[in-house]
């Protein structure tokens, strides 16, 4: 899954570095614990997309490629770029059509806004009108770096740009019923992370 690169100056061209058990420095501080992995800079890329929802909240926005593949649109954070920005960013890009995020009801780790200088503990909690991210995916990049995208809800009012893909990109865009979307998605992870965006819907609409 991941493989040597050439290092920069300065840099170790490595693999994630994965700890088994608890350890110290000299100074008796925990290093990585069981199950951590830690990338360096030039080994990971950052990336955000978006279940775009239509202005009615009833239809989500597929891309389809020259290839027959289904999907939804995502791409690359630019540097000091936030991750909302580049999901919504992309999204225009993609599809062509102005969105928003969408806010919802959630259950997140996120720590809520308080003034309080209490311990708040790290426990998932719902957080009302939030429009955190509903999910990652961690997946290979194509030279062995890791590829890390952030999920967020958003919605259009409908309005469309043409010609907003990059010259790379030659992209189908529709929107379909929620059946018919998870039908057309080619991959496993976006039918999951669809069904869970529409079961957030139905739960903020009930």
């Amino acid at each position: 899954m991941f493989s040597q690169k050439t290092a920069l100056p300065g840099t170790c061209a490595c693999p994630p570095t994965e700890r088994t058990t608890k350890t110290a420095d000299e100074n008796g501080e925990s290093g990585l614990v069981e199950g951590s992995y830690q990338w360096f800079s030039q080994d990971f890329v950052l990336s955000a997309g978006a279940v775009i929802f239509n202005q009615t909240q009833k239809m989500i926005c597929l891309l389809k490629n020259p290839q027959g593949e289904f999907f939804l649109p995502k791409g690359r954070k630019n540097s000091g770029e936030s991750l909302a920005h580049a999901a919504l960013r992309e999204a225009y890009e993609e599809t062509g059509f102005k969105c928003t995020l969408l806010p919802v009801t959630m259950p997140s780790r996120a720590t809520p806004e308080s003034d309080s200088k209490e311990h708040i503990p790290d426990v998932a909690r719902l957080l009302k009108s939030a429009t955190e991210p509903v999910a990652i995916s961690m997946r290979p990049g194509l030279d062995g770096n890791q590829k890390i995208i952030f999920w967020f809800l958003a919605v259009t009012d409908g309005t469309r740009d043409q010609a907003t893909q990059i010259e790379n990109e030659n992209f189908c865009v529709n929107f379909y019923t929620f059946k018919e979307a998870l039908e057309k998605l080619t991959f496993a992870t976006d039918r999951t992370l669809v069904k869970t965006a529409i079961q957030l819907l139905a739960s903020n609409k009930a």
